[in-house]
Formats: structure tokens, sequence, C-alpha cells
């Protein structure tokens, strides 16, 4: 079971949300586990899937192949009545670390991610399986992207880390500026 940190007052007359998402690995000795964050979590579409699922998913389908994984990034893509699309989906950015005997291919990986969160994530599968929200589109990029743009937002090296995933297309767009992708 995940909790999210909450630091109260003593008395409890006051409270704040941390935004950390931790899990108990015992309770005899309390130990916990950072899983994840209450912010970087996807919601455009009713489906309610946090950066710690997303993250799970593809350790999960890249564990299977023996990928690694160096950085990801998931976005959604809206509703856009000008192309005749009527649902959302989920846009995944992904790098592997080079040298993998077999490199996927993103409609390939796109399956396998949408079938590990549909099992993680029973809203996620309701809206796949209702049809408000298509099957993900997975876009591999070449080594360097996610840190080339990182370095163009000055958020390179320190503390700074790469959003997992965000609500907005602020960080795919930026991707697909670096990477030349042009929009679907």
């Amino acid at each position: 079971m995940d909790y999210v940190l909450i630091m109260t007052t003593p008395a409890g007359l006051c409270r704040y949300v941390l935004g950390d998402v931790v899990r108990f690995l015992s309770t005899e000795t309390p130990r916990l586990v950072y899983v994840g964050r209450t912010k970087l979590q996807l919601t455009d579409f009713g489906e309610h899937v946090i950066e710690k699922e997303l993250t799970e998913a593809l350790t999960k389908v890249c564990r299977k192949s023996d990928w690694t994984i160096v950085n990801f990034h998931v976005a959604p893509i809206f509703i856009n009545s000008l192309t005749g699309q009527h649902r959302g989906k989920h846009e995944w950015w992904i790098e592997l670390r080079p040298g993998t005997v077999v490199t996927p291919t993103g409609p390939a990986l796109a399956v396998d991610l949408d079938a590990e969160l549909q099992l993680l994530n029973h809203d996620y599968e309701a809206k796949r399986k209702g049809g408000s929200l298509e099957a993900p589109v997975v876009r591999l990029v070449m080594p360097g992207v996610f840190e080339q743009w990182m370095r163009s937002q000055g958020k390179w090296g320190g503390q700074n880390k790469m959003p997992r995933c965000r609500s907005d297309r602020e960080v795919a767009d930026g991707l697909a500026q670096i990477a030349r992708f042009t929009a679907d």
C-alpha cells in the first residue's frame, strides 16, 4: 500500500502535503521507501496514472527484453477536431541505453506498455476499454536528447531531475524540437 506524506503540528491544527508517495517496507522497525510524487501524474482523460505506475510499467517491459532505460517522459496528446482525432492518448518519449542486441520499435513497445499499464491502473484500463483513450504512441529518441533538453532549460546536473510525466505538452514539445519529430 502506498501513502502520501503529510506534515502536521502535534495538535493536528494544520497540515501540509509534502507531495511524496512512500511505501512501508516493514512496520516492526519502520522502514519507508520513496516511490514517487503526487504532482507527477496524468489525469487529462480521467485515467489518474501516477509517475510510479508509469515507471513500473516501463521497467517491467524493458526487463523482459534486457533493455536499459536512460530516461523517459510521458505527455498527453489532446483531442484535436481539426485533425479528425476524437480521443486523446499518451505519448511516451524513451531513451534506451545504446548497445542492446535487439532494439525495439516504438509500436511494439507501445503495445507492451499499454498492456502493462492496464494491469497496474484500473482507471487507465477503463478509459482504454471504454474508448475515451486511444493506444499510446512511443517515440524512441537518440542518445543525448534528454540531456540536451535539460541543458536548454538550465537544469542539467545538481538536484535537477527530468520530469517523468506532465499534464501539458511543454516538455514533449521541447523534446520534439530537439529530436526533430513532427506532430502526428
